[in-house]
């Protein structure tokens, strides 16, 4: 739910990744995925960029949102306060 408001209030873009890995010896290597998370705030007018790129995320439900979200929010909720990123225009 935090997740949610925050996107709410800063107004995030987020995209998520899920890719399957090459193989050295052609094709694709079996199970082997590369995920990745990315939001870039504020959405009016961006400055920061935050990726979480996981190599080989292991679990039924690896995939970008599960994997790299946490990590992902973890680092804009240290950014907000430090850079002092005002929330959305939206809401005032």
């Amino acid at each position: 739910m935090f997740a949610t408001l925050l996107c709410l209030i800063f107004q995030l873009i987020l995209l998520t990744f899920y890719a399957p890995k090459f193989s050295s010896t052609g094709g694709y290597q079996r199970g082997a995925y590369i995920t990745s998370f990315l939001r870039i705030l504020p959405a009016q007018s961006p400055h920061y960029v935050v990726l979480a790129l996981v190599d080989e995320a292991q679990g039924a439900n690896a995939d970008g949102g599960t994997v790299g979200a946490p990590i992902v929010k973890s680092a804009i909720e240290a950014l907000i306060p430090v850079k002092q990123i005002p929330p959305s225009q939206l809401f005032h």
